[in-house]
């Protein structure tokens, strides 16, 4: 957070602890405050957490 705060860049941390449920709602709350997203995970980026906020926010955001 100070690294990024100390270069003006703004960021928040959402600990999604599980994939399944998903908090849907929240993820896209931060997407459109943000407009970005960054998803860091040590497991596998095809179906894991990655692939799954990815397929969330397209959702959330298309077919509302």
């Amino acid at each position: 957070g100070k690294i990024l705060e100390a270069e003006g860049i703004q960021a928040s941390i959402i600990d999604m602890f599980t994939v399944k449920p998903l908090d849907t709602e929240l993820l896209l709350q931060y997407a459109e405050k943000t407009g970005a997203m960054v998803v860091a995970e040590n497991h596998n980026r095809i179906g894991g957490l990655c692939s799954a906020v990815a397929d969330a926010l397209l959702v959330m955001r298309f077919f509302r």
